[in-house]
């Protein structure tokens, strides 16, 4: 009894972490993704958007509800596209806070 009770705090602690780095690494990757298909020479800001939305919705489900951001900026004679997603995390167990993550993916569009 004595050692039971830190040692399942240390697991419910390490599986906090655990998917707290999980959904951030999607966010990412997600944001990334639908930055890079959106920059292609045949697609649009609007088509990474939708992109980064099936990749993070299909990887994580409904649970979380994230905000998508697209947006198109143009840096001298380039085009640049910027997908970003914004999530409220809940705390796990005895985390009693939402903790709001913030991904940006960018990439140069191949149209010049």
């Amino acid at each position: 009894m004595l050692i039971s009770v830190p040692l399942v705090l240390l697991a419910l602690s390490v599986l906090g972490v655990a998917l707290f780095g999980f959904v951030r690494n999607v966010m990412f990757d997600s944001a990334i993704e639908g930055a890079r298909f959106a920059a292609l020479a045949d697609q649009n800001t609007r088509a990474g958007c939708l992109r980064a939305q099936e990749l993070f919705r299909t990887t994580l489900g409904s649970a979380i509800k994230p905000t998508f951001q697209c947006e198109q900026a143009f840096a001298g004679s380039r085009s640049v596209i910027f997908v970003t997603i914004e999530a409220a995390i809940p705390g796990l167990g005895f985390l009693p806070n939402d903790y709001r993550f913030k991904a940006v993916g960018h990439a140069t569009s191949e149209l010049q």
